[in-house]
């Protein structure tokens, strides 16, 4: 009744001999002299074992790109996921999607509401196997596994800007890549963008009358060119890089851990209320500025 169950000694009899396995592997690397890297030779043992089950080598992927149908009227630009997002002034709205992988392209998510463009993708997805766990992770956010079962030889791949992986889990291999996820878009005037996931958004060389621009997760926005009137907000750990962006008036928030970088010719209005920095440059004449907290404001004569 206390004894070791026959699944459990038959469980750990594998693991020794895997154990045994790798230390033969260990030594044959040393006596040939080889120095490989520990992800080619992960790369070159699971090649020999497809080998002798006579399992086809995988086909590498292959980048790819997509058009989608996107309307004139679209004014705001809000980023939800991991996706890097360019946006230019054209009077020709055109929208195009790119993967690394072009199998990925329908996770990238594209809707339109109004006059406002989402873009996001697919949500988390973890698929369970018999003896273990085979996860495949295409969204943001934070997955977490638990269990009782000795994971062992699997690797967990996180794609850039993603969240982090706790658990149970014995990891011998763990690699972190970039998808690729972008989408470029052309419209005649985007007036607002605003970023609550990890992504980062790039508009460059407008001209129009006013910008707004908010980052509430740990994302970053830059842009350049000229505007009238520019209302920035960071609420999270992103950064806002508009110190390219020439604006008359400015009005700046930061109650996070972000920065912004900004220039304002006129006047400008400046808040912190947590750690977060405040840089202006265009030395505006009325300056009308609070920090509540650590962070700080300062007034630069363009050097950021």
């Amino acid at each position: 009744m206390f004894g070791t169950s026959k699944k459990t000694a038959e469980l750990e009899q594998r693991i020794s001999d895997y154990h045994a396995a790798l230390q033969r592997v260990a030594q044959h690397v040393g006596v040939a002299g080889h120095q490989l890297p520990p992800d080619r030779l992960a790369t070159a043992i699971c090649s020999g074992i497809d080998a002798l089950v006579g399992k086809e080598p995988p086909v590498a992927s292959a980048p790819g790109s997509e058009t989608r149908a996107i309307p004139a009227n679209i004014r705001k630009i809000k980023l939800s996921g991991a996706v890097d997002v360019v946006v230019r002034q054209g009077t020709e709205p055109k929208m195009e999607v790119f993967a690394n992988d072009a199998t990925d392209l329908p996770k990238i998510l594209t809707t339109v509401s109004a006059d406002c463009l989402t873009v996001d993708n697919e949500p988390m997805m973890i698929v369970s196997s018999g003896r273990g766990i085979t996860q495949i992770i295409t969204g943001h956010g934070n997955t977490q596994i638990a269990g009782r079962d000795y994971f062992e030889g699997g690797s967990i791949h996180v794609g850039r800007n993603f969240g982090s992986v706790r658990g149970n889990v014995n990891v011998m291999e763990q690699r972190t890549g970039p998808l690729g996820f972008r989408v470029e878009v052309t419209l005649p005037n985007v007036s607002s963008l605003r970023i609550s996931g990890a992504g980062n958004v790039t508009y460059r060389d407008i001209d129009q009358d006013e910008l707004s621009l908010d980052v509430s997760g740990a994302g970053t926005i830059e842009v350049t060119g000229k505007v009238n009137r520019l209302e920035a907000d960071v609420s999270g750990a992103g950064d806002i890089a508009a110190y390219l962006l020439s604006a008359t008036n400015g009005r700046l928030r930061v109650s996070g851990a972000g920065n912004i970088k900004a220039t304002a010719t006129a006047s400008v209005v400046a808040r912190v209320s947590g750690v977060g920095k405040i840089k202006i440059a265009g030395n505006p004449q009325q300056r009308d500025t609070d920090v509540s907290g650590m962070g700080k404001i300062k007034f630069v004569d363009g050097n950021f």
